[in-house]
């Protein structure tokens, strides 16, 4: 998928759980509902 300029998700569709940990940068969920992930858990220290 990196390659990929846009994503159809017709043909690519989303999965189902996304699980990011996030050391460095602070992540939101915008990334994840604009691909419209159902569930999405993000772990932060």
């Amino acid at each position: 998928m990196r390659p990929r300029m846009s994503i159809d998700l017709t043909v690519y569709p989303p999965p189902d759980l996304a699980i990011e940990v996030d050391v460095i940068s602070k992540t939101t969920l915008a990334v994840y509902e604009a691909l419209e992930v159902p569930e999405s858990w993000i772990y932060t220290e």
